[in-house]
């Protein structure tokens, strides 16, 4: 049985690294994201946000969809998040006082087989992560809009939504 917590976190212990192959968050009860960290790093933000729509979502054995994180690992776009030897990885709802109810799937490796330079490790270069868009204006029933600010927190580059990177 899963319990509400403010945050999950999972640490590479010495000798140890981890691969974060699959996470399962319930929706927040108030909707929203949740926001992935290591060593207090954002490396992720994911919406979480309802039953309808939550991309963490704990799929059963007989769930069709997949969430969009096991999606994106399974058609080679992501490989999940490396945590070297002695680093933290994170999941907190995005919102402060809020809280969390998942799972934080990983495999174990040696030490030295996930470093921090590693494509969206806490030193990477490179990073993949879905960028959340809303329009700033209210738009009319009969009207059209446009996705013009971005909802990631400040870290993230704001582009396609209004910004130029």
């Amino acid at each position: 049985l899963l319990a509400a917590a403010a945050s999950l976190s999972v640490t590479a212990k010495p000798g140890e690294s981890l691969l974060i192959k699959g996470l399962r968050f319930g929706a927040l009860h108030a909707g929203g994201f949740a926001e992935c960290l290591i060593d207090r790093l954002s490396v992720g933000f994911w919406w979480i946000g309802s039953i309808d729509t939550n991309h963490l979502e704990q799929h059963s054995i007989t769930s069709v969809h997949l969430s969009v994180f096991k999606s994106l690992i399974d058609k080679g776009l992501f490989k999940g998040y490396p945590i070297a030897e002695g680093e933290t990885f994170e999941v907190k709802p995005a919102v402060a006082g809020a809280t969390v109810v998942g799972a934080i799937e990983y495999e174990i490796h040696d030490a030295g087989d996930m470093t921090q330079d590693m494509p969206n490790g806490s030193m990477a270069k490179e990073y993949l992560f879905l960028n959340y868009g809303k329009n700033g204006a209210e738009i009319a029933i009969d009207g059209t809009g446009t996705l013009d600010e971005s909802r990631n927190p400040s870290e993230y580059p704001a582009f396609p939504f209004g910004e130029v990177v």
